[in-house]
């Protein structure tokens, strides 16, 4: 993660979960074809294979948490000592939005000589939580089904950037709604941790909201 600028409201197209990138490019895509631009058979196979719906049944959510106050305000979804204990020193936090939904950036202060930080993404656009990772799973280059507290979870996303120090997570709260959790190690040791890093990240937005 580059130190850019997160001030509030804005958000750099690095700071997405890429996930969320792919997904973005794809609306591109369909715009495209939409106003008459040409599209290669290639670019209509990666299209279509985005959409493509997942045959593996999608883990059901038991006790689904109300995630409205966090997704208006997203950068409450973790406090200042959950973002330090992860390794990320005096962190500057910014909201975002995305194709996907609201979010939240954490960045270490430049100062504190260390450049990790974290994402987080809801989807509240899609509707249909774990789903929407489920019915991807065929572009994503790392999937590990997991659970968060009892929440069903998936770590990858669709490029592996993880030996980068970069890895993320997707956790259904209800069955109706998921987030995107990436932590971005860029320095030793949470360079080598970051897949149990964003699983902790992942387990403190939970316990946040109640579970």
């Amino acid at each position: 993660m580059a130190s850019a600028d997160v001030g509030i409201g804005t958000v750099t197209m690095r700071k997405l979960p890429l996930i969320v990138l792919g997904i973005a490019g794809t609306a591109g895509m369909l715009v495209a074809c939409s106003s008459g631009g040409s599209a290669t058979p290639t670019t209509s196979t990666s299209a279509s294979t985005e959409t493509t719906t997942s045959t593996a049944a999608v883990p059901t959510v038991a006790h689904p948490l109300d995630s409205s106050k966090v997704q208006s305000a997203p950068c409450s979804a973790l406090t200042k000592a959950q973002v330090e204990a992860v390794g990320v020193p005096t962190p500057l936090s910014g909201s975002s939005t995305s194709v996907l939904g609201p979010g939240c950036t954490w960045t270490a202060d430049a100062h504190s000589g260390n450049i990790n930080g974290i994402e987080l993404t809801w989807d509240t656009t899609d509707s249909n939580g774990l789903q929407f990772a489920y019915d991807r799973k065929s572009v994503f280059t790392y999937w590990t089904t997991t659970s968060v507290d009892g929440y069903p979870a998936v770590i990858g996303d669709v490029m592996d950037d993880r030996k980068s120090g970069s890895c993320s997570i997707n956790v259904g709260v209800s069955d109706k709604m998921m987030f995107i959790a990436r932590y971005d190690g860029l320095v030793e040791p949470q360079k080598s941790q970051s897949c149990q890093l964003v699983q902790q990240v992942a387990d403190d937005i939970i316990k946040n909201l109640g579970g």
